[in-house]
């Protein structure tokens, strides 16, 4: 057990003396980062890349499928667009020729509805009418134009509607029956009749006759590659739609042309491919993927059926060559490489990333000890940062520099040096003390705001405001706060002094006088001002919350001195300085600024009537 018990005791000891041993060493940061960010970078890396690469090539996959479905989806939808609005078409015209009850006299009537269902559906090459007589008659498309016509079945079969040529003939229930694609003199067309019968005695059938060329102008705005070949086969393997890589110079044939001999390989492999090497879409199983060959190269056949059209199953689909939807996994045989460059890169950054951080730590050292003296006129600006912390340390140490600075604009910086000179944490206590209180206000402000512009009425009162300011320091008053259009000060705190209401009667003079000779030098009175002063006991000092306070003057006293300057306008409702004061002021100054005694007035809030005295200023002065 003792034995034990000195193996473990030595153990730890010598734990002890190596962690003692590696804390006498002073670690460079940029040492520390450049170890740490290379080992991470190396031993990841290789992890990362196993990881990256398989889920690379899956994802591959699933956007390869993702990608096919898309494509066959828009070549489905392009398709649908092209034929069922001629459906659509029919199916309206043959309610309208049924609803009006049109007969064989109101041809030209229904000839013009045809011409307006052409015009809005340009993918109908013609709109043709067999009444049961054997007349034909119909509008069709002409190179730049909408054509009429009108004849006999057996005089001009070419006219005929294509379902009549050995096609099953339409339903009497209104529903269309498309017909069999076929090839005639301009190009190949399919074809959709409705058969229609009117009470009035009209019977026949209306068939819409669609290009299928226009088909393939419309799928090739859905081309994606320049390599990409888009296509569109029945079920006897023709080809009904064909729109061919931009740079393929197959000589390939007339639309309706078997697959076999279109001229195209690829086709011509696709549809010998057995089923065993067709893979379909783990997402849509209605989609497959071939590989085929042709000549030395191998393409990616991606292709679906659509059903519905000409009586038969059509399929549908677009190649391109394998080398181009494989050319990702190329990619990936490059990665390992830049991944092991990117490693050595990373432990040079992170060099480079320690420099860059500890360089500006050491300016926050010095600028924050700087601050602590409360020196912030030796703190120089710190530049900013590309890394965003150490960009947040250099705005806040420049904050804090320009705080202090601003400190002295915000609050009173009057006030400020009073309390520190005072005792800091002794002024600011809340207490009671006898103080004289003033209260300005402008009069009339509310027109006055509504005739000036901003920036003049913006001007015009922080001028007022640093000449109010000037005579209430000057002699030896402190600001309390801004009061909308007027302040509030007061005398006799935080430090005491003797005769604070004469200064206060004083500093009202001084701001009649400098108000006097402003408007003399303007030559007019912009400022009309009533000040209301008293004396009186009043709680001074930090007044609100924790977070937020003021150092402040509250009580009846500072209540009566805004009664007071509220009363100016009743005693001197013309005056341009009017002056104010309690006898309690106006005694404690021994009445040396020529106030005259008003009277007793009964000031609102108060029961006991308040002796008034005061002066007024007029054009002129006094």
């Amino acid at each position: 057990m003792g034995i034990k018990w000195a193996t473990n005791k030595a153990g730890l000891n010598a734990l002890i003396s190596v962690k003692k041993y590696f804390q006498k060493f002073q670690w460079s940061l940029a040492v520390l980062m450049s170890v740490f960010f290379g080992l991470l970078v190396a031993i990841s890396g290789s992890s990362v890349l196993l990881l990256s690469s398989k889920a690379n090539i899956k994802n591959i996959e699933v956007l390869g499928w993702a990608t096919g479905s898309l494509a066959i989806e828009a070549i489905r939808n392009s398709m649908l667009n092209h034929l069922q609005p001629s459906e659509l078409v029919i199916s309206d015209l043959r309610w309208q020729f049924q609803n009006e009850n049109y007969t064989a006299h109101d041809r030209q009537e229904m000839l013009t509805l045809l011409m307006g269902s052409m015009l809005g559906a340009s993918n109908i090459s013609r709109l043709v009418f067999v009444e049961d007589t054997g007349l034909i008659w119909g509008v069709k498309q002409n190179s730049n134009d909408l054509a009429f016509f009108s004849r006999k079945a057996k005089t001009h079969p070419h006219d005929l509607p294509l379902w009549l040529r050995n096609a099953p003939v339409p339903s009497v229930n209104g529903k269309p029956t498309w017909g069999a694609l076929k090839e005639v003199k301009g190009g190949q067309f399919a074809n959709v009749t409705v058969r229609v019968e009117t009470k009035a005695g009209l019977s026949g059938y209306l068939t819409a006759v669609i290009s299928m060329q226009k088909l393939s102008e419309h799928l090739k705005r859905l081309q994606s590659s320049l390599n990409t070949t888009l296509f569109a086969l029945n079920d006897e393997g023709r080809v009904v739609a064909y729109v061919a890589a931009q740079n393929s110079t197959l000589p390939t044939q007339e639309l309706l042309t078997p697959a076999k001999s279109f001229g195209d390989p690829v086709l011509l492999e696709y549809i010998k491919t057995p089923n065993s090497k067709i893979i379909y879409s783990p997402v849509k199983k209605d989609i497959s993927a071939s590989l085929v060959s042709s000549g030395s190269k191998d393409f990616f056949v991606i292709s679906s059926h659509v059903k519905g059209f000409a009586l038969s199953k059509w399929t549908i689909g677009y190649y391109l060559p394998a080398s181009i939807a494989l050319s990702t996994y190329d990619t990936i045989k490059y990665t390992s490489i830049i991944s092991l460059m990117v490693v050595f890169l990373t432990v040079l950054l992170a060099v480079l990333l320690a420099r860059k951080i500890s360089t500006p730590l050491q300016e926050v050292a010095k600028s924050a000890g700087y601050l602590a003296d409360f020196q912030p006129g030796k703190v120089k600006p710190m530049p900013g940062s590309n890394i965003k912390e150490m960009n947040q340390v250099a705005n806040a140490m420049n904050a804090s520099a320009q705080g202090l600075w601003a400190l002295a604009r915000y609050v009173p910086r009057n006030l400020l040096l009073k309390l520190m000179e005072a005792g800091f944490e002794q002024a600011i206590t809340a207490k009671e003390a006898e103080v004289t209180v003033m209260f300005t206000d402008i009069v009339d402000f509310t027109s006055l705001s509504e005739k000036l512009p901003v920036n003049e009425l913006s001007k015009l009162l922080n001028d007022h405001f640093e000449l109010l300011i000037q005579a209430v320091e000057a002699e030896g008053g402190t600001l309390d706060k801004y009061l909308g259009d007027g302040i509030l000060a007061f005398w006799n705190a935080p430090n005491a002094m003797e005769n604070h209401a004469q200064a206060a009667l004083r500093a009202a003079d001084n701001i009649a006088r400098k108000l006097a000779e402003q408007a003399e030098a303007n030559g007019s009175w912009p400022i009309r001002t009533r000040i209301g002063i008293h004396t009186g006991r009043a709680i001074v000092g930090n007044i609100g919350t924790q977070t937020l306070s003021n150092y402040s003057v509250i009580g009846d006293t500072v209540n009566v001195a805004n009664r007071l300057q509220v009363l100016g306008k009743e005693l001197y409702p013309d005056a341009r300085v009017a002056i104010i004061a309690s006898v309690n002021a106006a005694k404690a100054a021994q009445n040396c600024h020529s106030l005259k005694v008003v009277g007793k007035r009964q000031l609102r809030g108060r029961r006991v009537p308040v002796e008034v005295w005061g002066k007024d200023y007029k054009d002129g002065g006094e």
